[in-house]
């Protein structure tokens, strides 16, 4: 991971950043210019951005999806997506999804990753989009 060229300050999103953010990201800034704006990490400021429904998941062409990257991490594709979508809609549980999601796709994925990347999905219109994305 890369180091930020700015200084972020420490602590989470006040009452007033969460406003703010809401505020630029409607006027379609990005997370990233937002985050240099509050001088809070990017991650922090996409991670609320996500749980709002203001921003959608993308395929990051940096993580692979067919094998881990240099850090050891697989990204997810979109059969997996719609595999893990499909366990939660039947109701089954998280870390039963990420045992089942491990011995299908070969990649070791946790509870909190499955809940994590269920959160992203969320945000999704239709899931159709990540595997336009994908191209």
């Amino acid at each position: 991971m890369g180091t930020l060229s700015y200084a972020v300050k420490p602590g989470g999103l006040s009452e007033q950043d969460h406003e703010r953010i809401v505020a630029l990201a409607e006027k379609g800034v990005k997370s990233s210019a937002i985050a240099r704006k509050l001088e809070k990490h990017p991650a922090t400021v996409r991670w609320f951005l996500y749980r709002l429904g203001l921003v959608q998941p993308t395929r990051r062409h940096s993580i692979p999806v067919d094998r881990p990257n240099g850090s050891g991490r697989k990204g997810y594709g979109p059969d997996e997506d719609r595999f893990i979508l499909g366990l939660r809609e039947a109701g089954v549980d998280l870390r039963e999804i990420a045992q089942r999601v491990t011995e299908q796709f070969g990649h070791p994925r946790s509870r909190h990753g499955v809940e994590v990347r269920l959160i992203m999905l969320a945000a999704l219109d239709d899931v159709a989009s990540l595997d336009r994305e994908a191209c």
